[in-house]
């Protein structure tokens, strides 16, 4: 990903699921820990989404001393409305180069 608010590049952990049969093995600290290592060599920051009801994750995060930033609204697009927009593209992009068109010939 990359923040226009930040000015930089930032590595987006999709989804971190250890097996149950894994668990309480310090194998998530483990991954979290390379995670941290590869962002922080390419300078970058990282990032990832928590289910809000998931306290026992979010407790884990927080501990390792990321920050909860709840204050965000997270989207999600897929299916139909994915879709549905996906087929706007090419008529949106013709309009507007057709209005660029039109400034250009007025100036």
């Amino acid at each position: 990903m990359y923040s226009d608010w930040h000015g930089r590049r930032i590595l987006f952990l999709e989804d971190l699921f250890i097996l149950p049969e894994h668990r309480s093995r310090s194998y998530g600290s483990l991954f979290f820990q390379n995670m941290s290592q590869v962002a922080d060599t390419k300078g970058m920051k990282l990032a990832w989404e928590v289910n809000r009801d998931n306290f026992n994750q979010r407790a884990f995060f927080e501990s390792k001393g990321a920050v909860n930033s709840t204050h965000k609204v997270g989207f999600f697009m897929g299916g139909d409305a994915l879709t549905r927009q996906a087929s706007h593209y090419l008529d949106h992009r013709v309009e507007i180069n057709q209005q660029e068109e039109n400034e250009r010939e007025i100036n």
